[in-house]
């Protein structure tokens, strides 16, 4: 049954890694922009990769699923596997508005300057109190210094100022909220850091970056192994290294057979789900009535941080036939903006396309529904309110040089 299942996985593994070299060779940086592409590989990391080790992941690290268990979660991988790729190799076609120079205003300059003084405190705070130094204990962190709101405004701040100067120095708040978290133990800010950052330089400079791409692949996963309580002694160093692909791969085979979890959400916990990130207010009271997917599994696993939901767990506490609903919308999300990203300014692509790239990849770790309707209202409260603010000032001077 495992033979058969493995055979199938690294058939359909094969042909999606084809496609990948295939697009990267025809399309090489504007892969980076293309939602389908981006799909496609999110999938292949945090499903076919750990999906390929499974077995040995469950023997060192003592899981108690069962061979079908296995057979069933590699069978639907595969399944997903060969529609993303195909439907990536569909879309392998991207084009971005020639690029321009721009302005910004000096009320983003203002804001720039204002953050970057305000992380200087911080890394000079946690310095003298002693807090400046890596955690080698993580189990997440409450974000007193609200970093994690800073990278998200730093997204459509960096973009405008460094494509209007082409000064590295523009990412010095950057560099700073990547060295906080790091040492906190933490990888996530880090991550809504880098990413921007990286669609940045290799559209405007038209470079994949693969060795440095590489690089910080391997430092992350450095930072998850040497987080003690992430890493399982005597076990293989590649196992450990997998760090949040594994775990998020994981509930797959624990749950695809269990009948109190399959079926167990309701059009209300659904509702609830698509709606959580705008009731700020009520956030407290629904989490209290409401049994979300990735809570339930959390609980019912019960072996700490990091174990939660996917993608597909996510689809399937509302049912089997709910994964045609997830799949499509988020094939929906990944159309809008292709076509979207084609027409708007090369800046307000990478913008875009930032927050899709976050966004996309916790919709792989712990649902699509929460995370799509997160995205928005991140994107309402943190990037709006910026690209209104420079479009308003920008107007306001071509006013006043007009009368003066």
């Amino acid at each position: 049954m495992i033979y058969f299942s493995n055979t199938i996985l690294y058939l359909t593994g094969a042909y999606s890694l084809y496609v990948t070299l295939y697009l990267l060779f025809i399309n090489k940086e504007l892969n980076f922009i293309n939602p389908f592409f981006l799909l496609l590989i999110l999938f292949q990391a945090y499903f076919l990769l750990p999906a390929i080790f499974i077995e040995e992941i469950r023997y060192y690290y003592n899981w108690s699923f069962s061979d079908e268990d296995i057979f069933f979660a590699s069978i639907l991988t595969s399944l997903l596997l060969s529609v993303f790729s195909a439907i990536a190799y569909k879309f392998k076609h991207i084009k971005l508005r020639e690029y321009s120079t721009i302005k910004i205003s000096k009320s983003i300059k203002i804001i720039w300057f204002l953050i970057l003084i305000y992380l200087i405190y911080v890394t000079y705070h946690k310095f003298t109190v002693g807090e400046l130094f890596f955690n080698t204990n993580y189990k997440g962190t409450e974000d007193i210094y609200k970093l994690k709101n800073l990278a998200y405004l730093l997204i459509p701040i960096s973009a405008l100022y460094y494509i209007s100067s082409k000064k590295f120095f523009i990412f010095l708040p950057s560099i700073l909220i990547i060295v906080l978290d790091l040492l906190e133990g933490s990888r996530t800010t880090a991550l809504l850091i880098l990413i921007p950052m990286f669609l940045i330089f290799s559209i405007v400079n038209r470079k994949m970056y693969i060795p440095y791409i590489l690089s910080f692949i391997i430092l992350l996963s450095v930072v998850g192994i040497f987080r003690s309580d992430n890493v399982v002694q005597n076990t293989p160093t590649y196992l450990n290294s997998m760090g949040e692909f594994r775990e998020t791969y994981l509930p797959l085979p624990i749950f695809i057979g269990d009948d109190d979890f399959i079926g167990r959400g309701d059009m209300y916990t659904f509702l609830s789900s698509i709606s959580f990130s705008f009731l700020q207010p009520l956030r407290n009271e629904i989490s209290k009535t409401i049994v979300f997917p990735g809570q339930y599994s959390a609980r019912a696993i019960g072996r700490g941080y990091g174990l939660g939901a996917n993608i597909i767990m996510d689809s399937i506490y509302y049912g089997y036939l709910f994964i045609f609903v997830t799949i499509g919308f988020v094939l929906l999300i990944s159309y809008y903006f292709y076509i979207t990203i084609q027409k708007v300014p090369m800046v307000y692509s990478i913008i875009f396309m930032s927050y899709f790239f976050i966004f996309l990849r916790l919709s792989i770790r712990e649902g699509v529904f929460y995370n799509m309707s997160l995205m928005a209202f991140i994107m309402i409260v943190y990037m709006m309110p910026i690209l209104i603010l420079n479009k308003f000032s920008k107007r306001i001077k071509g006013y006043n040089d007009e009368n003066k």
